[in-house]
């Protein structure tokens, strides 16, 4: 048996990067052994080991063969003779094709090393294109090391067209593609357009995320989308602090989803909202979805005059947003249009510029929305609503209600 380091934790070390995981590969072994060994079996496809106490990531050494349609149709082969290039030689690109033994000497078959100098993104093989998920790959490393000016080599890039032009893509689940957009929107640099581009360049924007492609056929519309993901990855990552939690980061994900959406329906269909927004739910995670039509259908609320004296205005503002009962989605739905307000009026060409308010302006708006709901905490429901029935009882809520809201307005 022999241990080696492969993959990104290899080729971040070679760039100076500290890796995020580390994963293995274990040559002339077999599942008997590792599980003889005390290693944990955990994966679903082909055979992959947690570490009795490092929980690292160990996989057998495996070749593939294509069987069938999309990133599903392979073979794998896990024997004690698979030599580690076999295993090397299956990876999608040069720069993730390289391992380090354990006296940290690289086997690099591929020349990914020489890649890494000359900053190319380049195919192994070309048995790339047996798997579609590459595309997206491709314009996922695309994103993340585009700090470093790294290119998609040109073979590789006419690869990825040749796997547009077929059916490959189409087998793709949605979730999988989600899975690529979520992860290249997990970088922090502000280059989330260059995911979009490539896919674009390549053929697989129509395939993958057909709403995206009128982007692309207005030059106006490119340059304007451009500028508000830039505030977008910088808005939102601001908001994590120094050492983020999982659900930290969960959410920021999410949220740059939302925030990618919102622009975009506004951006391309300000006068069809409500028909795109059904559309592109259909593609969202179920939380995104529902934040996304909170924000669609109460940002500009929030930024209207009549927000600091109509008290109807406000009631039903706040019945909207449920933030009693909905206390997590609404502290989202707060953080998410303050971003929005703030990259508006960061953008020299706001969509909307007409309609939107100076920053302190709708600060005291949301000012008055949470002080307004702190009171409405402090109802004693059970009080006032003893012998009355269910009609008594809603009009009668609303009506306390009502009146503090007029109490607000006059101290604002």
């Amino acid at each position: 048996m022999k241990i080696y380091k492969v993959g990104g934790a290899v080729r971040d070390k070679i760039l100076g990067l500290t890796p995020i995981d580390i994963d293995y590969v274990v040559v002339g072994s077999s599942v008997k052994e590792m599980l003889d060994l005390g290693f944990l079996p955990v994966g679903k496809h082909f055979p992959v080991f947690l570490h009795p106490t490092t929980h690292a990531e160990y996989a057998l050494a495996r070749c593939e063969r294509k069987t069938g349609v999309g990133y599903h149709g392979f073979q794998f082969y896990t024997t004690p003779d698979i030599s580690l290039e076999d295993d090397l030689a299956r990876r999608d690109i040069t720069i993730n094709a390289i391992a380090e033994d354990k006296n940290g000497h690289f086997i690099d078959p591929f020349s990914g090393i020489n890649d890494l100098h000359n900053k190319i993104i380049r195919h192994v093989s070309n048995a790339f294109i047996e798997d579609p998920l590459r595309v997206l790959r491709v314009a996922r490393f695309k994103v993340r090391f585009e700090p470093f000016n790294f290119h998609i080599a040109p073979e590789t890039i006419e690869l990825m067209k040749q796997i547009s032009k077929s059916n490959e893509l189409q087998s793709l689940p949605k979730e999988r593609i989600w899975g690529e957009l979520c992860k290249a929107l997990d970088s922090t640099n502000g280059t989330i357009y260059v995911f979009f581009e490539v896919l674009h360049k390549v053929g697989a924007l129509p395939i993958v995320l057909p709403e995206f492609v009128p982007i692309f056929e207005n030059n106006q519309y490119q340059k304007q989308f451009k500028q508000i993901l830039s505030f977008i990855d910088q808005y939102v990552d601001s908001h994590l602090n120094n050492s983020p939690n999982n659900i930290d980061i969960i959410h920021n994900i999410e949220n740059k989803l939302i925030l990618i959406y919102y622009y975009l329906i506004n951006i391309i269909h300000p006068n069809d909202i409500n028909d795109m927004l059904f559309k592109m739910s259909l593609s969202l995670l179920s939380n995104a979805s529902t934040l996304l039509k909170l924000i669609i259908n109460y940002y500009f609320n929030l930024i209207d005059d009549r927000i600091f004296h109509d008290v109807n205005f406000i009631y039903n503002l706040i019945t909207g947003l449920d933030p009693i009962r909905q206390k997590m989605r609404f502290l989202r739905f707060m953080n998410l249009v303050k971003i929005i307000n703030l990259i508006d009026n960061s953008t020299k060409n706001s969509i909307n510029a007409e309609q939107y308010k100076t920053t302190n302006k709708f600060n005291q708006s949301l000012d008055l929305i949470n002080s307004i709901i702190t009171d409405f905490l402090q109802i004693n429901y059970k009080q006032i609503t003893q012998n009355l029935n269910r009609n008594q009882i809603i009009e009668t809520v609303k009506s306390i209600k009502q009146q503090i809201i007029q109490k607000k307005i006059n101290k604002f």
